[in-house]
């Protein structure tokens, strides 16, 4: 048996039966690691305006150069996708101007999490496959929260596991936080 590694393998592929090799993983774009050390969008007077997309990307977990499988990510328009999804951090009394996309999967993308915190109703925000929804909200009581998402036609919970995409949600006091960082 020869071993070959994957793009070697589909070029010889090719020589030898003239067949296609599709290696999607190699086309898809790559998941950025967010340190959650930038906060998403642009904040201007008291508003942050965000636009985030659902993209399908090769993620590598272990390293750039391991092994990867394709996922659904979240990313900011025009940026690669990050997972964790983009961070999002406000001070109190901000508003939340926010466009979503679901142009990473063919599947419903089920959000919870992007409404005015804290939310005890976890109220879901499902967006069909290709469509664009328009958020508007205040940002709500300080705190550390999360917002996530699962693809498909069931309710998110947060022991979903399978295409989850999740990122956090900061709203720091009107006098500004302590130097932290979110893990």
């Amino acid at each position: 048996m020869i071993r070959l590694p994957l793009q070697r393998a589909c070029t010889f592929v090719l020589i030898l039966v003239g067949a296609s090799c599709h290696t999607a993983l190699t086309y898809l774009p790559a998941v950025v690691a967010n340190d959650n050390t930038l906060p998403a969008g642009t904040l201007h007077a008291d508003t942050l305006t965000l636009s985030l997309v659902t993209r399908r990307a090769r993620w590598s977990p272990e390293a750039d150069s391991g092994p990867s499988v394709e996922v659904v990510a979240f990313a900011e328009a025009g940026e690669a996708p990050r997972i964790p999804a983009p961070l999002i951090r406000v001070k109190e009394g901000t508003v939340i101007d926010i466009t979503i996309a679901n142009t990473g999967s063919d599947s419903t993308l089920n959000i919870v999490g992007l409404t005015t915190r804290p939310d005890q109703a976890h109220d879901t925000l499902r967006i069909p496959a290709g469509d664009t929804r328009h958020l508007r909200f205040p940002a709500g009581a300080p705190g550390t929260y999360l917002y996530w998402a699962v693809m498909g036609k069931h309710v998110p919970d947060v022991d979903a596991e399978r295409e989850t995409l999740a990122g956090a949600f900061i709203v720091d006091p009107r006098a500004g936080s302590p130097p932290d960082r979110v893990l």
